[in-house]
């Protein structure tokens, strides 16, 4: 844009009678603070986006047990994987992801998916990167990579106090994740995740999905931001189906 921007900046001051000399100074000028301001205001966005994001997050990772056992599905680069151990000091944390690549015309839009000819060697070295970043945790016997789908490596852990789901976002899958890891919590354990009630390639299936199983299961869910948390009822429990103890937003786009 900056180029564009000095390109047109000249055409309008050559029209004027402009000296050439000027005329690249004043493009050139203006050119740099188009493209400063252009970066601004994508910084400025960014922040904000950051901080709709990260802040209920952070509230979020204040309710998450602490010295427990937890379950990240849905891991990425690890970001919010580091987040976790450090704020929860869990016994153990379990990161589960795939890191598989969808060449599928379904998945375009997911950072996973496309048509990209090198999708699966960048998904491999993000894994391998993953994999180092928590070597000492890994090493220290605290932390345990599962490259696995989400619906295979619940076959393979064993009970936990908390599972945190930020896996594929369509209905059906966080319908399955659900349904997959909802049997390791413990009673009195937690359930939560990411996106509830934004809008992108999944079609708010997030929410639809919660609001589904938590009144199957006769869950409260307590929505912050983006984020949903519920506990999972011991089985004594009799209260009556609800979702959505604070008032659950519309959807955002």
């Amino acid at each position: 844009m900056p180029d564009f921007a000095a390109a047109t900046v000249f055409v309008i001051l050559k029209r004027r009678g402009t000296q050439a000399p000027y005329i690249h100074w004043r493009a050139d000028s203006l050119a740099r603070i188009v493209g400063q301001q252009r970066t601004i205001r994508g910084t400025i966005n960014r922040l904000k986006w950051g901080l709709k994001r990260h802040v209920p997050r952070a509230r979020l990772l204040a309710k998450l047990p602490r010295n427990a056992v937890g379950a990240e599905v849905g891991v990425w680069k690890g970001d919010f994987s580091s987040l976790l151990f450090g704020v929860t000091r869990p016994k153990h944390l379990h990161l589960v992801d795939p890191w598989t690549y969808a060449y599928d015309p379904d998945f375009n839009r997911p950072m996973y998916g496309g048509r990209d000819t090198e999708g699966q060697q960048r998904m491999d070295g993000i894994h391998d990167d993953v994999c180092r970043r928590f070597a000492k945790q890994t090493a220290q016997g605290r932390l345990t990579v599962w490259r696995l789908t989400s619906i295979d490596a619940s076959h393979e852990l064993g009970p936990l106090d908390w599972v945190y789901i930020d896996a594929c976002h369509d209905y059906e899958n966080v319908k399955n994740d659900l349904e997959a890891y909802y049997p390791l919590v413990k009673p009195g354990g937690t359930i939560a995740g990411d996106d509830y009630g934004t809008i992108g390639w999944w079609e708010d299936g997030v929410r639809h999905a919660v609001i589904e199983f938590a009144e199957a299961n006769r869950c409260s869910v307590r929505v912050i931001g983006s984020q949903y948390i519920f506990t999972k009822p011991h089985a004594s429990a009799d209260a009556e189906p609800h979702a959505g103890t604070e008032a659950a937003p519309p959807p955002r786009s």
